[in-house]
């Protein structure tokens, strides 16, 4: 995400979870989609971001990679703030969403998410 325009840069989704190929594959989209690498990264503490081909990727364009200190979201609010929107407004209204699940008092057969699913990696 830039940080002054406020624009989605690249997104990737997948099942797998956080790691270096996730890193590398947002930004292969990012150059895909426009040209380019951002001039400065900014990343939590996560250790996906501290693999050895993440940094020297970054090292070669040139890119500076800075980190935001430990357990203080609010060093990158913009995004914090953009992840939960995004859960709360879009995938927990999608058809098949497992937010039902936590109250199961209100589950039954019939809004079961399991029976519900129809959303692919593909078509989200």
């Amino acid at each position: 995400m830039d940080a002054f325009s406020r624009r989605i840069l690249a997104i990737y989704i997948s099942y797998d979870p956080p790691s270096y190929r996730s890193c590398m594959m947002v930004l292969r989209i990012c150059v895909q989609r426009h040209s380019r690498l951002p001039q400065i990264i900014v990343t939590d503490n996560g250790k996906e971001f501290y693999s050895t081909y993440f940094e020297t990727l970054l090292a070669i364009f040139e890119c500076t990679l800075k980190r935001r200190p430990p357990a203080k979201p609010r060093f990158s609010s913009v995004c914090e703030r953009l992840f939960g929107t995004t859960n709360t407004q879009f995938l927990y209204n999608l058809a098949g969403n497992t937010q039902i699940t936590k109250k199961v008092r209100l589950m039954t057969k019939s809004v079961n998410p399991k029976n519900l699913s129809v959303w692919t990696l593909g078509l989200l």
